[in-house]
């Protein structure tokens, strides 16, 4: 296996006891010079000292037991320095950093994870430690003549919801996109997001034997069955050929399952010969193309495809290519429809004449050219009448109801100024007699004088509260006090909108976020406040008779990274993976996770003003001054249209400007 570093290199993997990480450290150190230094940290000692003694002997290995869950910046600051002994970093010729540490629970409910300690345990242990260790190595490895790597072993739970998982789910996709920010942030540093594949490790058999999901438990046994499972030494191998190749962009995922694409486009790629971008002759094995004889037309009709497809593409990119496509699709079907030709051949006209034939079994006759144009006609036709009912319905809906009808519960955070003020003032408006509204924030004054704007024909209360302290029972006694000893089974529906958030420190990057005061108290508002809030919610208003709705403001940038707003983007991805989890297992839910747009607020305003990236500073200056921004009234027009319109699947992601 060909070396992926080169020269003097410095190697640091967390979780490298067992599974993934220890057989990345044990692959990875195969490959290393002698000179290089090696340092392993987890938590089992003893499992570490075996893994430092599968690597060839003279390398520089040490190794550190350490509880991500519970460390601090200054432990693994000191882990680091020590590990250098007497060498300076700039020595180094390559500084690589692998994050493997990682647990997850697989039998908690979202709705049950109220404990704010388990939630700073699970972030404190699969993402904030990652962010603290990477900015102390980085800033220790900070000599540009020293090549660096960052590899952030991912999981697919971070990318896709699933039920029994939520904070794990929640901290991967947080650490994720911190990833993908800090690659933005240092284009001199080579980030992959790697996808292990379906490991076989201690975690693969937690989920099959603790695990509630038996969806996930048969999926698992019959990879265990089939043999289909990945083994580390399988992973570890093609992560370095990943390295190899360098076939993609600093901060992509890559998937161990893409493996063969990627091989083959890497082949392609190195291979290539200026007249590869054609047809060829390939409807049969290479091995067998020797023994056929190529059909007398063959080499007609692949000139005829290669002349449509250059008369097709209209562009260089796939895009024009497929925007090619869709006309010339458009084109045909207008021509079928208004060309008023007899398309029928001689079989065709004499089938027609003798009907006999046709209804002796129709369900094994193929369509005539004309029978397919008449359908087409009326698919047509159909769609356009469909098209026709479906805006009056909406038109006729929209003038007659209300996104929320009867007797409704609703509660919005962050109700005192900003998008949460406009949701309170106008959702809030739009409720029945005897409906009732609870407005939380922090700003009494203010909250008073949102509490002025709705009618008086629906029962509104506020409480000032610090959601980012406040515990589960605290917050549950909010609510309580709120019904004055009535039962929540009075109401039709309940509807939660978490709208409280912060943006953080814009002036930090992803390097100088090494404080885990700072990352706690950050994720406490942004993401763990919202889960225990929305867990005491549902708990208090569980009956199936009562309608449930769930509005959670997230944001464009928990799901596109941008340069200096490394809290604000985690936050946001963590929050609206949570919610995506809950929208998994709660179906009866109408869960909408709703990105406002660019608003004019104060947190628009502190990006604007202080954001430490000059590029991002600038455009958002730019937007602001070229009245680019929308107003709260604006976004929160928008958010009733979603609601009223509800084509969306729960969970789903709907942007202010996504078409409806």
């Amino acid at each position: 296996m060909a070396n992926i570093f080169t020269g003097k290199a410095f190697l640091l993997v967390t979780g490298a006891s067992r599974g993934i990480g220890k057989q990345i450290a044990e692959t990875f150190g195969g490959l290393l010079n002698e000179d290089s230094t090696i340092l392993l940290l987890s938590r089992n000692a003893e499992n570490l000292q075996q893994t430092v003694n599968a690597l060839p002997k003279g390398l520089n290995a040490t190794y550190k037991s350490i509880d991500f869950s519970t460390t601090s910046a200054e432990e693994l600051q000191d882990v680091v320095k020590a590990s250098l002994k007497n060498e300076k970093p700039e020595s180094f010729d390559e500084a690589i950093i692998v994050h493997v540490a990682a647990m997850a629970t697989f039998n908690q409910s979202t709705i049950d994870m109220t404990n704010f300690e388990k939630w700073h345990s699970c972030f404190n242990l699969n993402m904030i430690s990652a962010a603290v260790l990477n900015g102390i190595f980085i800033k220790t490895f900070n000599d540009k003549n020293v090549k660096k790597h960052v590899i952030n072993v991912s999981s697919y739970w971070g990318l896709k919801p699933d039920v029994y998982v939520g904070s794990y789910c929640s901290a991967k996709a947080a650490k994720d996109i911190f990833f993908k920010v800090f690659a933005l942030e240092n284009p001199d540093v080579n980030v992959l997001l790697y996808l292990p594949g379906h490991v076989e490790t201690e975690m693969f058999y937690d989920a099959l034997e603790k695990g509630k999901n038996d969806e996930l438990k048969a999926k698992l046994k019959e990879l265990i069955e089939n043999k289909k499972f990945v083994t580390p030494a399988q992973t570890a191998d093609y992560l370095v050929k990943v390295l190899q190749k360098r076939n993609y962009k600093s901060g992509d995922y890559v998937d161990y399952y893409n493996k063969i694409n990627y091989e083959e486009v890497v082949v392609n790629n190195v291979n290539k010969r200026p007249d590869d971008d054609c047809f060829e002759d390939s409807f049969v094995l290479q091995s067998f193309r020797e023994e056929l004889e190529k059909l007398p037309d063959s080499e007609e009709y692949l000139a005829r495809l290669q002349s449509r497809l250059e008369a097709l593409k209209g562009g260089t990119s796939k895009r024009d290519l497929i925007n090619s496509l869709s006309i010339a699709k458009e084109e045909c079907i207008a021509r079928l429809i208004t060309g008023g030709h007899n398309l029928e051949i001689s079989e065709e006209q004499e089938l027609a004449a003798n009907p006999v034939i046709r209804h002796i079994a129709p369900h094994l006759q193929a369509l005539t050219a004309n029978e397919l144009v008449h359908l087409l006609k009326a698919d047509v036709l159909q769609a356009v009448v469909d098209e026709q009912n479906k805006d009056s319905e909406s038109q006729d809906s929209e003038s007659k109801f209300k996104p929320f009808s009867g007797k409704v519960y609703f509660l919005i955070t962050g109700a005192s100024q900003g998008i949460g003020k406009k949701i309170a003032e106008v959702l809030g408006s739009s409720l029945d007699n005897g409906s009732q509204v609870l407005l939380l924030a922090r700003n009494t004054v203010k909250l008073e004088e949102t509490v002025c704007m709705l009618p008086k024909t629906v029962t509104v209360n506020f409480e000032s509260v610090d959601l980012s302290s406040a515990t589960a029972a605290e917050l549950k006694e909010i609510i309580l006090k709120s019904l004055n000893l009535s039962a929540p089974t009075q109401f039709d529906q309940a509807v939660i909108v978490h709208n409280a958030g912060s943006v953080g420190d814009v002036t930090k990057s992803t390097i100088q976020m090494t404080d885990f005061i700072e990352w706690r108290k950050y994720y406490d508002l942004n993401v763990f406040s919202p889960a225990v809030l929305n867990g005491v919610f549902m708990e208090l208003f569980g009956d199936k008779i009562i309608k449930k709705h769930v509005i959670n403001i997230t944001s464009l940038c928990g799901i596109q990274p941008m340069k200096s707003i490394g809290f604000y983007c985690s936050g946001k991805a963590a929050r609206e993976m949570y919610f995506k989890v809950f929208a998994e297992e709660n179906r009866d839910v109408n869960v909408l996770n709703y990105s406002p747009g660019p608003v004019e607020t104060d947190m628009l305003q502190t990006i604007s003003d202080n954001v430490g990236d000059k590029e991002v500073q600038a455009s958002f200056q730019t937007m602001r001054k070229n009245n680019k921004v929308l107003t709260t009234d604006q976004t929160v027009t928008r958010l009733t249209e979603v609601l009223l319109k509800r084509k969306y699947k729960s969970g789903d992601h709907v942007d202010y400007f996504d078409q409806l």
